[in-house]
């Protein structure tokens, strides 16, 4: 039996100043949007790739300090257009949609101590919530295992191919490969139930914390 298609929506809260070019999903989206096993969808916050194949949801920028507020409309997106993954910038959550988070050292380096306490407070939101992580190498995925965080090693998954590598236009990626397959197996197990009781407890902390998020 044929199997149908994951739907995957990608946040695109991006930082400002950020180089585009540089960040995995953007170099990614072509490929993405071509992929077979992937039906995504991108929250467009502006700045958002031009990519054949993908669909492009309005949403409003990223505002610090709202994070909560900004998880139950995130949320409400992800119910309204039958969301299956959710795949984060690494600031940002839903509810109740299993998430697929990139982990590379500036992830890990803006949950420091040392760095600003939104940062700081946003991401490691992030990483307590996700259910896989593909980390950008071998040291940052045993520096993501050696937080003191109750994360299954088998969760985090070094990526196959340099992310920052383009997606050739005539050649699947070996990176969005292993990013379809990643989806597949948390809707397997979303389905499953797997997460449910998890989701219950973080949507109820989540809108009270939107109760007094500033």
């Amino acid at each position: 039996m044929k199997t149908t298609p994951v739907r995957l929506l990608i946040d695109g809260a991006f930082d400002e100043h950020a180089d585009l070019a540089a960040n995995p999903w953007v170099r990614q989206a072509q490929w993405l949007g071509r992929c077979t096993d992937l039906q995504v969808l991108w929250l467009d916050r502006g700045r958002a790739p031009e990519a054949e194949g993908v669909e492009y949801l309005s949403f409003p920028a990223h505002r610090q300090g709202a994070c909560a507020a900004d998880s139950m409309l995130i949320q409400s997106m992800c119910d309204l257009y039958r969301i299956e993954v959710f795949a984060s910038a690494g600031q940002t959550t839903p509810l109740a949609t299993p998430m697929l988070m990139l982990v590379d050292q500036g992830v890990l380096a803006t949950s420091e101590p040392a760095s600003a306490p939104h940062d700081r407070g946003e991401r490691e939101l992030a990483i307590d919530f996700a259910q896989r992580y593909l980390c950008s190498s071998a040291p940052v995925r045993a520096a993501l295992l050696a937080r003191g965080r109750a994360i299954a090693p088998a969760t985090a998954l070094v990526a196959r191919q340099d992310w920052t590598l383009r997606a050739d236009s005539q050649e699947r990626s070996t990176w969005g490969q292993q990013v379809a397959a990643i989806c597949r197996e948390l809707r397997r197990q979303a389905r499953a139930g797997m997460f449910a009781p998890f989701f219950v407890e973080w949507k109820r902390l989540r809108v009270l914390q939107s109760t007094v998020d500033v």
